[in-house]
């Protein structure tokens, strides 16, 4: 699979170039700055002297001056003349120094862009083979998860057969339920890392629905912590993305919020998921009243394999990358953001109409 470029490494890569482009652009305009200054001042100096000595010799004949001040005045003149010649003398040599320096600065910018290039193009290899690494651990693992989930299934039909059975069919029917959505999960995952992409981006799903069954399995995780969940999704919003894919990025999201929540009051001790249907697409906002993210650790905690907190010793620290490379995958984004109360998760996806 194909990662898509980091954005560290690209804006890195942007910022040399640009560096250099204004560093050339610089050099050359103190070059010619430097250049017309020094001709422009030694032809000033020197239309000054030349007007200096014609007027000296006008006053001279017709006896305005005695012949000692002549003397002192054409002597201060020949030696304001001289130090003009020098000046054009000296002023190759400033050019030349200032064009020497200009170059020097040029290729310390050039071997800077160049050295920022190589460290861009490392890391976005080191993410090219993490990427490669995570899509055969998600594969391997989706495919392991396929015969324990067929036995679930075999047994609970075979549950479902037994004496007395229909006592229990509420709690068949949910676990078969919960089952499905695993399945679709474990199908959706499983696609997407054989493949790198979505199976087909064609792929209509209505968020609420999606949500509504997400909802479900983490209704009694979520009382036995004591968090409240609550809803915000006014109208009936779509999505491009398969249901399977759009049931993890969900149900990573809760799980996060639902695992992240600490020691926060009972009284604040709440999970709030909101759908806004935006022009072209829908944003997917899930906030929770937990500690919050540390500063400066929003785009680090969608590493792969990245845990933090009281709880970095349990699980695989896979859920928010997953969920950044499901997103992405179809088109969309994700991203952290701090609150005064906990943290939100902004998941973007394109829109579309239903069918």
């Amino acid at each position: 699979m194909t990662s898509s470029p980091l954005p560290a490494a690209t804006s890195s890569t942007s910022s040399s170039r640009l560096r250099l482009r204004v560093a050339v652009v610089l050099v050359v305009v103190a070059l010619v700055a430097t250049h017309m200054l020094t001709v422009t001042l030694a032809r000033r100096l020197s239309n000054q002297a030349a007007g200096i000595e014609q007027t000296v010799l006008q006053l001279t004949r017709r006896g305005d001056l005695p012949a000692s001040d002549v003397a002192g005045l054409l002597a201060q003149s020949t030696t304001f003349a001289q130090t003009i010649a020098r000046l054009h003398v000296v002023a190759p040599l400033v050019d030349l120094a200032a064009t020497l320096v200009g170059l020097a600065l040029t290729g310390g910018f050039f071997l800077a862009s160049r050295r920022d290039e190589r460290l861009a193009r490392r890391r976005q290899e080191l993410a090219d083979e993490r990427a490669l690494e995570l899509d055969a651990f998600a594969g391997r693992i989706a495919h392991d998860l396929k015969n324990p989930l067929s036995n679930v299934f075999l047994r609970l039909a075979l549950a479902q057969r037994q004496p007395g059975a229909a006592s229990c069919a509420p709690h068949h029917d949910a676990i078969s339920a919960a089952l499905d959505r695993m399945n679709r999960m474990i199908d959706g995952l499983l696609g997407f890392a054989r493949a790198g992409a979505p199976t087909d981006r064609r792929v209509v799903t209505e968020v609420g629905r999606v949500l509504h069954d997400v909802l479900e399995d983490f209704t009694l995780e979520a009382e036995s912590e004591r968090i409240a969940i609550t809803v915000e999704a006014p109208c009936a919003s779509f999505v491009s993305c398969p249901p399977g894919a759009l049931a993890s990025v969900l149900g990573n999201l809760l799980r996060n919020a639902i695992k992240f929540m600490g020691d926060a009051p009972t009284e604040v001790r709440a999970i709030r998921v909101r759908v806004e249907d935006r022009r072209g697409r829908v944003d997917i906002i899930v906030e929770d009243s937990g500690p919050g993210i540390p500063a400066g650790m929003e785009e680090q905690i969608f590493e792969p394999f990245f845990r933090a907190g009281e709880h970095a010793s349990s699980g695989l620290g896979l859920g928010l990358s997953t969920v950044r490379r499901i997103v992405d995958a179809h088109g969309g984004s994700v991203h952290a953001r701090r609150q005064h109360h906990g943290c939100a998760l902004v998941v973007q996806l394109p829109g579309a109409s239903g069918a």
